[in-house]
């Protein structure tokens, strides 16, 4: 298992239908830290080094506001392989989902 440590910026562009907002964006992500656990023996190794240090997503995002509330589900996918170092051929994509509840003040 891999645990990383990064800082990403981004932005996106909406189009408003009504309460129903739609996105598309990019954002780019900077890796600082990355750690390899192996479960079995739970130890744990820095392997920054066999990953790029700054990779690059697009995203989709579909938002729906009522009154205050805002409710807004999030996709994105990495368009960039992550490996840099020595690992067999494998090839890494960071590929995350989210939803986000908000009230506005």
């Amino acid at each position: 298992m891999c645990n990383f440590s990064t800082i990403e910026i981004g932005g996106f562009a909406l189009f408003n239908l009504s309460n129903l907002n739609i996105g598309i964006g990019g954002k780019i992500d900077f890796i600082l830290y990355a750690e390899y656990e192996k479960i079995s023996s739970k130890s744990k190794w820095d392997r920054s080094n066999w990953f790029y240090k700054q990779t690059g997503d697009l995203g989709l995002r579909v938002s729906y506001s009522y009154k205050p509330f805002l409710i807004s589900l999030e996709s994105w996918f990495g368009i960039m392989n992550m490996i840099s170092g020595p690992t067999d051929g494998a090839d890494i994509y960071q590929n995350h989902f989210g939803v986000l509840i908000g009230y506005t003040f």
